[in-house]
Protein backbone atom coordinates (compact mmCIF):
# COMPACT_ATOMS: atom_id res chain seq x y z
CA UNK A 1 0.00 0.00 0.00
CA UNK A 2 1.29 3.47 -0.66
CA UNK A 3 1.13 5.66 2.14
CA UNK A 4 -0.24 9.43 1.88
CA UNK A 5 3.20 10.90 2.23
CA UNK A 6 4.40 9.26 -0.85
CA UNK A 7 1.28 10.37 -2.77
CA UNK A 8 1.27 14.04 -1.53
CA UNK A 9 4.95 14.25 -2.85
CA UNK A 10 4.47 12.61 -6.19
CA UNK A 11 1.11 14.93 -6.77
CA UNK A 12 3.83 17.77 -5.61
CA UNK A 13 6.51 16.92 -8.27
CA UNK A 14 3.60 16.38 -11.02
CA UNK A 15 2.06 19.74 -10.12
CA UNK A 16 6.09 21.28 -10.42
CA UNK A 17 6.76 19.99 -13.66
CA UNK A 18 3.08 21.09 -15.41
CA UNK A 19 4.32 24.23 -13.55
CA UNK A 20 7.14 24.81 -15.47
CA UNK A 21 5.50 23.77 -18.93
CA UNK A 22 4.93 26.81 -21.15
CA UNK A 23 2.05 26.74 -23.11
CA UNK A 24 2.40 28.78 -26.66
CA UNK A 25 -0.69 29.72 -28.52
CA UNK A 26 -1.18 30.71 -31.96
CA UNK A 27 -1.83 34.00 -32.25
CA UNK A 28 -3.63 36.07 -35.59
CA UNK A 29 -1.62 38.41 -37.37
CA UNK A 30 -3.97 40.61 -38.10
CA UNK A 31 -6.72 40.83 -35.41
CA UNK A 32 -4.18 39.45 -32.45
CA UNK A 33 -6.56 36.91 -31.17
CA UNK A 34 -4.66 34.27 -29.13
CA UNK A 35 -4.87 32.19 -26.10
CA UNK A 36 -6.74 29.84 -27.28
CA UNK A 37 -9.33 32.15 -29.23
CA UNK A 38 -7.48 31.62 -32.98
CA UNK A 39 -7.89 28.01 -33.60
CA UNK A 40 -5.69 26.98 -36.17
CA UNK A 41 -3.76 29.70 -38.24
CA UNK A 42 -2.92 29.48 -41.61
CA UNK A 43 -0.11 31.62 -42.86
CA UNK A 44 -0.33 33.46 -39.47
CA UNK A 45 -3.86 33.94 -39.99
CA UNK A 46 -6.86 32.84 -37.98
CA UNK A 47 -9.91 31.31 -40.31
CA UNK A 48 -12.12 34.20 -39.36
CA UNK A 49 -9.45 37.08 -40.75
CA UNK A 50 -8.01 34.36 -43.62
CA UNK A 51 -11.84 33.54 -45.21
CA UNK A 52 -12.87 37.58 -44.40
CA UNK A 53 -9.99 38.48 -47.15
CA UNK A 54 -11.24 35.72 -49.42
CA UNK A 55 -14.73 35.88 -49.70
CA UNK A 56 -15.01 39.81 -49.57
CA UNK A 57 -17.48 39.79 -47.08
CA UNK A 58 -16.89 39.64 -42.78
CA UNK A 59 -16.88 36.22 -41.88
CA UNK A 60 -17.16 35.09 -37.93
CA UNK A 61 -16.98 31.44 -36.85
CA UNK A 62 -19.10 31.02 -34.68
CA UNK A 63 -16.76 28.85 -32.47
CA UNK A 64 -14.00 30.88 -32.02
CA UNK A 65 -14.55 33.30 -29.60
CA UNK A 66 -13.91 36.95 -29.96
CA UNK A 67 -12.95 40.46 -28.33
CA UNK A 68 -14.81 43.76 -29.99
CA UNK A 69 -11.54 44.55 -30.58
CA UNK A 70 -10.73 41.51 -32.95
CA UNK A 71 -13.97 41.69 -34.80
CA UNK A 72 -13.48 45.01 -35.20
CA UNK A 73 -9.71 44.32 -36.74
CA UNK A 74 -11.21 41.73 -38.83
CA UNK A 75 -13.60 43.94 -40.48
CA UNK A 76 -11.08 46.38 -41.31
CA UNK A 77 -10.13 43.44 -43.66
CA UNK A 78 -12.77 44.87 -45.62
CA UNK A 79 -11.30 48.60 -46.00
CA UNK A 80 -7.88 47.24 -46.98
CA UNK A 81 -9.54 45.16 -50.23
CA UNK A 82 -12.23 47.27 -51.51
CA UNK A 83 -11.49 49.24 -54.47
Amino acid sequence: MVSQRLLKRRKKRRADRLAEMEYEYNRCKTCGACDGRCGMTIDGHCLNCRDTRQSGSFVLHTNLDRTEDEMKKTGEILLDISP
